[in-house]
């Protein structure tokens, strides 16, 4: 088990903030999305599932006011399970800082 955290500034193009490596598996802990520019703000976020070969929107064109953040997640019951090559893709029309918490699983002795 290995607690990780990655960020990226959202552009007007989706690109991934994470990818599930291959022989893991991943629960997503926590989301934080902060609007660092002067202006409201657009965001979008999906989830790639890899198994079923299916994009979901998490997130499509919320509204995010200037100097403003929102979380979802962060308590122990609330969580989404990610599995190998699965990824979340973020997206924003001004400057937003998007930052993920996760723990991801070896899967080697686990057979899953």
């Amino acid at each position: 088990m290995i607690k990780r955290t990655f960020t990226k500034v959202g552009t007007s193009t989706l690109a991934t903030i994470y990818t599930v490596p291959q022989g893991a598996r991943t629960e997503l802990k926590m989301l934080w999305i902060s609007n660092i520019s002067g202006s409201n703000s657009t965001i979008s976020i999906t989830y790639y599932n890899a198994v079923e070969n299916a994009t979901i929107s998490l997130f499509d064109g919320y509204a995010l006011s200037s100097k403003t953040f929102f979380t979802v997640g962060g308590e122990a019951h609330e969580f989404l399970v990610m599995g190998e090559n699965d990824y979340i893709q973020v997206r924003s029309t001004h400057s937003c800082t998007f930052l993920i918490s996760l723990i991801e699983y070896d899967n080697q002795f686990k057979n899953l």
